[in-house]
């Protein structure tokens, strides 16, 4: 059986009484008539946004963006030729991207160190994503093979090895991480060989990238 929708031009919304959806038929009963909806299209790729919103005007918020871009550059021709084409510039970022990295990684470690209790108040308001998060992990924990498992001894007994350091930057800290080695997204195995205890500005910092490569950053 079909699923039956909205006879309104640009309505897709499945169908309720008379051949139309909820929307509609509420104009009929109570206006007698239905307000067809005007043709509008998007600002930026000229798609149909009829089905969005009365006083939407492009159809994504990334495009949103790029008409602000662009007017920006219509607005002010000189900006972009003076402060990102130069040929001066271009050569100083070329020389100095490491230095840009390095200065990005530090200020977005700042910027947790700071701001640790909005992080946390995001995660507790947005409940969905961190399940989605968890279960996401949770599932390339079991889906590889060579993973059996870190038990409670073992973990215990890598975090006294250790003395309650972080491998890495060797500051002792009481809430020490399980990081990855060999990322899980890399295909490393959640066991006690690929794990080292690691401090939370250090795990974040290494996130999913390998070991020599994240040290070469860190310390380039």
């Amino acid at each position: 059986m079909t699923k039956r929708i909205c006879s309104v031009p640009a309505c897709c919304k499945p169908h309720f009484g008379r051949g139309w959806c909820s929307k509609h038929y509420t104009q009929w009963r109570t206006r007698g008539e239905i307000i067809q909806p005007s043709v509008r299209t998007c600002g930026w790729c000229s798609a149909d946004i009829a089905h969005l919103r009365s006083n939407a005007k492009y159809c994504s918020v990334q495009h949103k963006k790029n008409a602000g871009s662009a007017r920006h550059r219509e607005r002010n021709p000189g900006y972009y030729k003076r402060y990102h084409g130069s040929p001066a510039r271009l050569a100083w970022v070329d020389a100095n991207r490491e230095l840009i990295r390095a200065y990005a990684r530090d200020h977005q470690r700042t910027y947790r160190l700071l701001n640790q209790e909005a992080i946390k108040a995001w995660w507790a308001a947005n409940p969905e994503k961190h399940r989605l998060y968890q279960a996401a992990r949770r599932e390339r924990k079991l889906a590889n093979p060579d993973s059996v498992g870190v038990t409670e001894r073992d973990w215990l007994r890598l975090f006294a090895r250790y003395r309650n350091c972080c491998a890495y930057c060797g500051e002792r800290q009481a809430d020490l991480c399980m990081d990855h080695v060999i990322p899980l997204a890399r295909g490393g195995r959640h066991a006690i060989g690929n794990i080292l205890p690691a401090c939370r500005p250090c795990n974040s910092s290494k996130n999913a990238t390998f070991l020599a490569v994240w040290k070469r950053r860190r310390h380039g």
